[in-house]
């Protein structure tokens, strides 16, 4: 029995040192080689995590991990037929990988510790973030006209804290006393509310506000059983899918009421900084290439362009991560990744509106995906976490 504990206390301080590639801020990386170094030792890591999950009979290939291999599978043949970054193609399967077994593993064994030190190193890091905005509004360095502050870039913080931030309603409701609930969850509301609107990036904001809209509402219609049954994954995920063709492909939100909301409110242009420029020139260049895109290349992220008083201003991404997706891989990879969205919930939908702790992710995720469509992003190691721990729960008794 000493042994059996003692194993498995070694177990859970090797899973921490497995978790270090994906602990260090996103903005310690722009100021400091060695920290980029320490990022890239995952894959080093990758191998003998993989190793030791099998060892231990847990490295099972569930259906939403077979969807996200199906995902970089195509993205990767793609890459290859069109003579794009097979490197850093290799390197995203290990970077999508790697979370998802790491998650499962620490979800089988020791859940509750090992998500409790998480959730608190990157609350300290959130609160750390706040004061570092307050304090050096310029932020800790810059990247061209971003700043950049300690979670990362300005207008990419939204893609760790609003997993995090689901994550941490999960943990708060699955494993706090009622009596410290309430707390936790102000506590919790005002760190990630404060990081986001010091930051007041229109992704990360719109995502994060919408994460809390839902969230909120579910408290409210705890007795309203059958409209709950309606906000579910699925649902969700149509309804930002909704929103990203009003944003990207219309003119609803450039006249009338929402582009008052747009400029009065988030003060922004009703172009979104310039954003439906770029989003013009990656659709044009979509169409040339619509079913299989270009695969992965920094060309393919970086080649876009707006004008200012100061001329032609060039090396800008698509500022949209859906638009991302079909110049890396067309149509066919859009679809290997609403696969992989779909996987999560499969045959499940039921049971999402049956448990607080899994629809808390899912108004995460809901959130995450309403950011991507105002940045070139369509995914996140903190993202690959929520999905599979939505996954676990759904097909685990919670």
């Amino acid at each position: 029995m000493v042994n059996s504990v003692s194993y498995k206390k070694n177990d859970f301080y090797l899973f921490i040192i497995f978790a270090i590639p994906y602990m260090i801020p996103s903005g310690l990386l722009y100021i400091s080689g060695f920290f980029s170094v320490l990022a890239s030792i995952k894959f080093i890591f990758f191998p003998f995590l993989i190793l030791f999950c099998m060892n231990n009979g847990k490295a099972r290939i569930s259906k939403f991990m077979f969807s996200v291999i199906l995902f970089m599978l195509t993205l990767l043949i793609i890459t290859i037929y069109k003579n794009g970054d097979v490197t850093a193609a290799i390197k995203q399967f290990i970077d999508y990988l790697y979370p998802i077994f790491w998650m499962e593993h620490i979800l089988d064994n020791y859940e509750r510790p090992m998500l409790r030190l998480i959730l608190q190193y990157f609350g300290l890091l959130c609160v750390a973030n706040v004061l570092i905005a307050v304090i050096l509004p310029e932020g800790i360095a810059r990247s061209g006209t971003n700043i950049i502050y300690l979670l990362g870039l300005d207008n990419k913080i939204s893609f760790t804290y609003i997993p995090i931030f689901a994550l941490s309603l999960m943990y708060i409701e699955k494993f706090c006393n009622k009596d410290r609930k309430l707390l936790f969850y102000i506590i919790s509301i005002i760190v990630f509310t404060a990081s986001n609107v010091l930051v007041w990036a229109v992704g990360g904001l719109m995502g994060f506000s919408l994460m809390l809209m839902l969230w909120f509402a579910n408290f409210y219609m705890s007795k309203l059983h059958t409209l709950r049954k309606l906000i579910n994954f699925r649902s969700c995920i149509i309804a930002v899918a909704i929103v990203c063709y009003l944003v990207v492909f219309s003119k609803i939100f450039q006249k009338g009421i929402l582009a008052d909301f747009i400029v009065n409110v988030l003060h922004k242009t009703v172009s979104f900084s310039s954003r439906t420029v770029l989003w013009e020139q990656a659709i044009t260049k979509v169409k040339k290439s619509l079913y299989i895109g270009y695969g992965l290349t920094k060309t393919t992220l970086f080649d876009f362009a707006f004008f200012n008083r100061n001329g032609i201003l060039k090396g800008f991404s698509s500022h949209n991560g859906y638009l991302r997706l079909l110049l890396e891989g067309g149509i066919v990879l859009l679809v290997m990744y609403f696969n992989m969205l779909f996987s999560v919930t499969r045959g499940k939908i039921k049971e999402c509106s049956e448990h607080k702790e899994v629809q808390a992710l899912i108004f995460g995720t809901a959130g995450f995906l309403l950011a991507c469509i105002f940045e070139a992003e369509y995914c996140s190691a903190y993202f690959l976490m929520l999905l599979t721990a939505i996954h676990y729960y759904l097909n685990k008794k919670i």
